[in-house]
């Protein structure tokens, strides 16, 4: 009973807790922890929470007898129930502290191993210690990536800002540009309108004259049928004005520009007896270098037939997926002009076309082939199918050239190891002539069996889709 009585004594007022940093009422000598009455006069009131007396912080009386009493009820506490000696020994078999008549006579101890509570306190204090500083190195490491990755957080949401203000101011002067190309055609199919619709009301009054003196006396349709059927003749002297061709010549730019060259192929009747294959000049798109390979007489299966026509990605490109346009100019027609657009997956040294590009005797029937020049007149336009290519594209590109620089400065070949470390067996083959392109239902490449061009033309038509 004394023993709760002098607990409840040692608690503090307002937590109810075992007091800390005691402070005392000097009215009712109420025991406070020092942060519990400092907030309660700070947030609450200024008076004592148990008499109501007014009370301000520096009033506090700072007990330091309670401290030592605190002190002397724990070593109390820590005495053994048993013996009320002094827990001065720790039985690592039972895991648990004992006092010395327990440790020599109790049954309940005998055999097992001790050790004084001092030494394996400052053993394990030293133990918590090394942990706790192992913990704070490992928290401050830890704070410091959390900030660091706070920090790439944020960067990021700014960057996602800024280009939302790009992507906003774009899409707006794309809008004004849009209003300004329609607006000169909108004004002229407005004129237009309101031409034809003042030329249908003289038309609609024409016609209720030429209905009422149907309908009326003779005499009178005789007398005013010279009359009427003049301003009826006038009237159909003004034609009908056709519609303009309302085109705003705007275009959304979604995705890089085309980089575009001419092929014009002379002398075709003898390239077509002594030429297998020949090449276009080199096309230099962005990151990658192009031509045109194209066979006068045909290529496998379509030799002797079909023109067979196809673009190739050379040495030192970039991988990726790219969209190519290719045009036969028809000089007599040009309405009847020949354009092929694809997207596809290409690689160095790869080409993809169609071995059915047009048939030879089309080129003469349809007005392709110049009889008096004997020439073809090819447009072909590459590009990466989406910006996202186009960075990957340069971002390759510029680390190629930075390898480049690296082994000229080493003194060895810059040329040996970009080709040994993207050269493959199947690429050695295509160089050789080895593997020649094979027809795939007019679509063609040299990347190997009809499985992987199925793939590669699929995955082809997805991005331009999702694009």
């Amino acid at each position: 009973m004394v023993e709760a009585s002098l607990d409840a004594l040692l608690n503090c007022l307002i937590c109810f807790s075992r007091v800390q940093d005691p402070r005392l009422c000097p009215y009712c000598a109420g025991l406070c922890c020092a942060d519990c009455i400092q907030r309660w006069l700070r947030e609450s009131r200024a008076s004592c929470p148990h008499c109501r007396s007014p009370l301000t912080e520096r009033s506090l009386v700072n007990a330091r007898l309670v401290v030592k009493l605190a002190e002397l009820v724990e070593c109390k506490e820590a005495l053994c129930a048993r013996h009320s000696r002094e827990l001065a020994y720790f039985c690592e078999d039972c895991e648990e502290e004992v006092c010395a008549d327990c440790a020599l006579f109790e049954e309940a101890h005998k055999g097992h191993k001790f050790m004084r509570v001092v030494e394996i306190y400052g053993r394990k204090e030293a133990e918590l210690r090394a942990v706790g500083e192992l913990l704070s190195t490992r928290l401050a490491d830890l704070k410091a990536s959390e900030t660091a990755i706070q920090g790439k957080i944020d960067a990021l949401k700014r960057t996602k800002d800024a280009l939302r203000t790009e992507m906003d101011q774009k899409g707006e002067a794309l809008l004004i540009q849009l209003e300004k190309d329609l607006a000169e055609p909108l004004q002229q199919g407005s004129e237009q309108r309101s031409a034809l619709i003042s030329l249908a009301q003289a038309w609609e009054t024409c016609q209720r004259e030429v209905t009422g003196l149907t309908t009326g006396s003779k005499a009178r349709l005789i007398a005013a049928a010279p009359a009427v059927i003049s301003c009826l003749k006038e009237h159909l002297k003004v034609a009908i004005p056709s519609a303009i061709a309302v085109c705003a010549g705007f275009a959304l730019s979604v995705k890089p520009e085309y980089v575009a060259s001419a092929f014009i192929l002379h002398d075709f009747a003898a390239l077509q007896s002594h030429t297998e294959v020949t090449y276009s000049e080199p096309l230099h798109c962005y990151s990658s270098t192009w031509r045109l390979k194209l066979y006068p007489s045909g290529n496998g299966s379509a030799q002797h037939t079909h023109l067979s026509l196809f673009l190739e990605m050379l040495q030192g490109g970039v991988q990726g997926n790219y969209d190519y346009r290719v045009e036969l100019v028809n000089p007599v027609d040009p309405d009847l002009r020949l354009v092929r657009e694809f997207s596809t997956e290409f690689a160095p040294g790869e080409c993809w076309g169609y071995n059915r590009f047009l048939q030879l005797e089309k080129l003469t029937t349809d007005g392709y082939l110049d009889p008096c020049e004997d020439r073809l007149v090819f447009r072909f336009a590459v590009r990466p199918s989406s910006y996202r290519q186009l960075c990957t594209s340069q971002r390759a590109y510029i680390t190629a050239l930075e390898r480049t620089v690296a082994c000229n400065r080493q003194g060895c070949d810059p040329a040996i190891g970009p080709k040994a470390a993207s050269q493959s067996p199947l690429r050695e083959s295509i160089e050789m002539g080895v593997v020649s392109e094979e027809e795939n239902d007019g679509l063609s490449g040299n990347g190997g069996e009809r499985e992987a061009w199925i793939e590669r033309r699929f995955k082809g038509l997805m991005e331009s889709l999702v694009a």
